[in-house]
């Protein structure tokens, strides 16, 4: 078993330290120093906004702000930020984490706002948040206090998920009015204090309206969409091949395979997301699932965003809880959204936010270039489909029993012993316990062949789906170091007989030639026949 060179918090620090905005051609590939675009946000004075869905680095942005302004380019030698980074000058840092206050109730979460905001301003200024009278004050005008002691132009103002408090309380309706309207009065204070700030930054996952950060401030620069800062959180592929190849390497050592198809199963596993709207615009890793590989290569291409809750926000489960049917996941998966770009930076109703919107800010969707006024919404890769899935069963209570999890461990096993009658059963296993019975699966055989495959773990086997010759794609290919199993599924339904469907599929096994003979491996080609009716695998043939 192999353990990665470094923890993801520490690998985290990388991508922002040492890959890079400023362009470096090397071998086709082009760098960018994102240090140079910090450095040139953070000459200016903001206020900024950034969107991102969970789980992708707002947190790490912040504190990267944080860095250089409290303690100035200490942290930054031999980068290009150090070249364009004139000031001197450090500055004191307030950083405020809206996900962090306890909700509750109402005075649990103005008591922990107002202890922070005292703790953070304690060396700044000196202010009570407690009135003559020995109440509390409320969050805004204890704010407007600080505010109002602190020296010109000497702050620096991070806040880190201003949404948070609002997407948690919404199956309290009026509990959630009075979050809102606290929120309001604090954000409001900002816009008459705003000449108090050398710097504000704040972060979010969705553009909510009736908390006046939107409203209150007459030049605030919305970066989630803009050229510049869609590189600026994330990896991409140029950033893995030049700074994580030694990790990939110790990743093919650790799961024996071929350091390309790390290469390649990573691209397609946690690559894919994009938050430009320009043709050819790149493509970016997940942050924390890359790095998550990384530490813990011996588990193979796990889902480690769902896992951390970055598939969960509490916005999008509410809506899921209030609207059960409201996705048809495998139809999400089929298609591509277009929708109005206006769309993508319009303030909602944290009630009313349209789906297409919602699954694009919680990171389910991700943009692709599209003409005129519109834009695309497509799923960025398998781990976010795996994660839609998983959200689905745990939405319907859905799951694999341990004995269906115990017998895809021993795939590989049954693989080897060409044992298709049990590959069958473990495969109808899947499609049984993972089903609810509104499920439209059974109308498409990539549907049918999608749900076993993100069930298949990937230990003791390498698995495709599309893989393409001169003739075709096969539907589904599962290698051990001993077997090659090619697998074509097709779907019976009242105008096409079971045996019809075989003979289909042999055909097509046949004319296409799926499948390759490899190295020290059998090929084994076969085809599954689901029915639609009986909602299972009713037949599995070998192709000689």
């Amino acid at each position: 078993m192999g353990e990665a060179l470094l923890e993801p918090q520490e690998l985290a620090r990388l991508p922002l330290g040492k890959a890079g905005f400023a362009e470096i051609r090397n071998q086709d590939r082009v760098y960018v120093d994102k240090t140079a675009l910090i450095g040139r946000l953070a000459v200016a004075d903001g206020p900024y906004f950034l969107s991102r869905p969970r789980r992708f680095g707002k947190s790490l942005l912040l504190s990267t702000f944080e860095s250089l302004f409290a303690s100035g380019l200490e942290m930054f030698r031999g980068l290009a930020l150090e070249k364009s980074w004139q000031e001197e000058k450090t500055y004191p840092v307030v950083r405020l984490n809206f996900a962090s206050y306890g909700l509750d109730d109402l005075d649990i979460f103005k008591k922990d706002l107002l202890d922070d905001l005292k703790n953070k301003f304690a060396n700044l200024v000196a202010a009570s948040p407690y009135d003559d009278l020995g109440h509390l004050k409320t969050p805004g005008s204890y704010f407007q206090e600080l505010l109002f002691k602190s020296n010109d132009r000497s702050l620096v103002l991070l806040i880190d998920e201003y949404d948070a408090p609002i997407t948690h309380t919404l199956d309290d309706a009026q509990f959630n009015r009075k979050i809102i309207t606290t929120l309001s009065s604090f954000f409001n204070v900002l816009k008459d204090y705003t000449h108090k700030c050398r710097f504000i930054f704040i972060t979010g996952i969705t553009r909510l309206a009736h908390v006046s950060l939107f409203s209150v401030f007459n030049n605030l620069e919305d970066l989630t969409l803009t050229r510049e800062a869609s590189l600026l959180l994330g990896i991409t592929d140029a950033e893995l091949h030049r700074y994580f190849d030694p990790y990939v390497k110790n990743a093919a050592s650790v799961l024996d395979m071929r350091v390309e198809d790390v290469y390649s199963r990573l691209k397609t596993r946690y690559n894919g997301y994009c938050f430009c709207i320009e043709q050819h615009a790149e493509t970016l890793y997940n942050p924390w699932s890359l790095l998550s590989f990384f530490k813990r290569p011996e588990e193979g291409f796990d889902n480690y965003w769902y896992q951390s809750s970055g598939g969960t926000p509490a916005l999008l489960l509410h809506y899921l809880q209030q609207n059960p049917q409201a996705i048809d996941m495998m139809a999400l998966r089929r298609e591509t959204r277009s929708v109005d770009k206006e769309l993508l930076t319009s303030k909602s109703e944290p009630l009313q936010i349209p789906l297409d919107l919602l699954l694009w800010q919680s990171g389910y969707y991700t943009l692709r270039y599209a003409a005129s006024n519109l834009a695309d919404l497509v799923f960025p890769n398998e781990e976010v489909e795996y994660s839609l899935a998983k959200l689905m069963e745990d939405l319907h209570h859905l799951g694999l029993s341990r004995a269906t999890e115990r017998g895809l461990d021993s795939l590989p096993a049954l693989i080897d012993a060409q044992d298709l009658d049990a590959i069958e059963q473990l495969f109808n296993a899947i499609l049984k316990e993972c089903l609810s019975f509104e499920t439209s699966v059974f109308e498409h055989e990539i549907d049918i062949r999608d749900v076993i495959y993100m069930k298949i773990p990937e230990k003791g086997l390498t698995k495709l789906r599309e893989n393409h010759n001169v003739h075709g794609r096969s539907d589904l290919e599962l290698k051990t170091v001993k077997t090659h199993l090619v697998i074509e599924f097709k779907r019976s339904y009242p105008r096409r007989s079971v045996d019809h469907a075989l003979q289909e599929g042999i055909k097509q096994m046949n004319s296409r030639d799926y499948g390759e003979i490899l190295p020290g491996r059998t090929l084994i080609r076969v085809v599954m026949v689901c029915s639609q009716k009986q909602h299972k695998i009713v037949l599995t043939q070998q192709v000689k």
